[in-house]
């Protein structure tokens, strides 16, 4: 009697842990492919961040540029616009003493650049400019020009 329960026992659970093996290997693969999708969309994330600041330093450069002309000079710059920089509407606003490039629907993803020995938020002081304005990207272009004591960016 004792060795039929046994012969029953075994026959019932023959094969089942083929299938658990089974299962617990799809789990685990599925684990893997999960963590590896995760990892390269945080990855593009951080690369489109950094590419989209460095595009946004590009522009302010060419800002800069623009502004240094504009005050050294006497006249007035005008400067093409992109678009959008990584599929995004940005802004270019003078301000203060710095040329800040930031996105129109994310204002913390920005990149300022000073302008020293140009422009100051004081500009009583000769040589010195104010600065002010801004434009939006989806204009194309934009022109800098003096007003006085100030150097402002609009629309060209």
């Amino acid at each position: 009697m004792k060795k039929r329960k046994n012969n029953i026992l075994n026959k019932g659970m023959k094969g089942q842990h083929l299938v658990v093996n089974e299962v617990l290997l799809f789990a685990i693969g599925v684990l893997i492919t999960a963590h590896v999708a995760l990892s390269f969309s945080t990855i593009q994330a951080s690369l489109n961040s950094v590419s989209t600041k460095d595009h946004f330093r590009n522009i302010g450069d060419v800002v800069a540029a623009g502004v240094v002309r504009t005050a050294a000079q006497n006249s007035s710059a005008v400067i093409s616009l992109p678009d959008k920089i990584s599929g995004k509407v940005y802004v270019v606003s003078l301000k203060d003493d710095s040329v800040i490039v930031y996105d129109f629907s994310d204002p913390e993803t920005k990149v300022s650049q000073k302008l020293f020995n140009i422009a100051q938020t004081d500009c009583s002081i000769e040589g010195i400019f104010c600065l002010s304005g801004e434009v939006l990207s989806t204009a194309g272009r934009a022109e800098i020009y003096l007003d006085g004591k100030t150097i402002k960016i609009r629309r060209g």
